[in-house]
């Protein structure tokens, strides 16, 4: 057993807020959208979910992906996420155009469940508390060595 001390962690409030709003966003999700899908092991499939987003977002920007364009996207290996792509198929979630994926029609036409998007917002909201001074903070000093560099361009002309 290791007795030493854990390093101290920067930012462990802003750091904690990131992780929440990650874990949290893909439990609302699964819950909302794929709890239909049975899961392997009895609990949140997170690769399952980040598949789906990845459709999701393909499908919302115009530019519907491939299998190849959905790993090389979120990371995975391909057959991996072939599998969970033929799962969300077969559950009806989602639906293959010409090699590209799709959410299914009938969800596409729907707006998502109120109570999924009132979740989202309270995850959101409760981590902005933190994320947003640290942000600000960052953005401020941001501006300000803007400024002095446009100052001293100023001063040059």
């Amino acid at each position: 057993m290791n007795t030493t001390a854990p390093p101290p962690l920067a930012i462990p409030a802003e750091r904690a807020a990131l992780m929440r709003i990650l874990i949290d966003m893909s439990r609302a999700a699964y819950e909302g959208i794929l709890h239909e899908v049975p899961s392997e092991d009895g609990g949140v499939d997170a690769n399952l979910v980040v598949a789906l987003a990845a459709v999701i977002l393909g499908h919302a920007e115009g530019n519907a992906m491939t299998q190849t364009e959905i790993a090389d996207r979120i990371g995975a290996p391909r057959p991996s996420v072939i599998r969970r792509l033929d799962r969300l198929e077969d559950h009806g979630l989602i639906q293959r155009i010409d090699n590209k994926y799709y959410l299914e029609p009938g969800r596409a036409a729907k707006e998502p469940d109120s109570r999924m998007l009132n979740r989202f917002m309270e995850i959101l909201l409760r981590a902005f508390c933190v994320l947003g001074p640290f942000l600000a903070a960052r953005i401020n000093a941001l501006v300000s060595r803007m400024n002095a560099l446009a100052s001293r361009l100023n001063t040059t002309d």
